[in-house]
């Protein structure tokens, strides 16, 4: 297939799903008056693949879109950076310049949601954030790894989540470089 045919359906894939997507976080945001959300940029998407040679397919397929591709190994799996040409707008939301695609836990695999899992986005003060969504009883998870914290609330009832982070996906590429765990694609 040539290049810009695997582009247009990389794309169309991407609009589609992320349509599907956003429209679940839409009526998640609208329902637990967190509005205030819409129309924010997303600091980026997470794609998860299905298994491992799913998301070395993803991986590849991704390049033609990429102004680079990076990755960390962690939790005994691959998560890729898709570092986009162009952003992609995702309305009513804004856009993202970074795609992330995750290779599932080993012991997950094929358990999990696999597909447009998530979108984070970037707040400055996650005590803000617990503080809101506290008040609306909304659950949600917390976590911290060597880079950043989240938030995590799930959207519906197929798995999909939003995370509000800490600190922009640029920053850690950033940090996980000068750690030596970044390897380039």
């Amino acid at each position: 297939m040539p290049a810009n045919n695997i582009n247009e359906s990389l794309s169309n894939f991407i609009q589609k799903e992320g349509a599907l997507y956003t429209e679940s976080l839409l009526n998640f945001f609208t329902a637990n008056g967190l509005d205030n959300f819409i129309g924010q940029d997303f600091d980026h998407i997470a794609i998860k693949a299905r298994d491992t040679s799913q998301y070395e397919l993803l991986v590849q397929m991704y390049q033609q879109m990429a102004e680079k591709i990076v990755y960390v190994e962690m939790n005994n799996r691959r998560i890729a950076t898709v570092i986009l040409v162009k952003p992609i707008l995702f309305a009513p939301f804004g856009t993202t310049g970074y795609i992330e695609l995750m290779e599932p836990r080993p012991e997950k695999a094929g358990k999990d949601f696999v597909g447009f899992e998530h979108a984070e986005i970037y707040v400055e003060d996650l005590t803000y954030i617990r503080t809101l969504i506290e008040g609306r009883g909304i659950e949600h998870e917390e976590y911290t790894n060597d880079f950043h914290s989240a938030i995590v609330c799930k959207i519906n009832g197929a798995g999909q989540e939003i995370k509000f982070t800490d600190t922009p996906h640029t920053k850690i590429i950033e940090e996980e470089e000068v750690a030596g765990r970044l390897q380039v694609i």
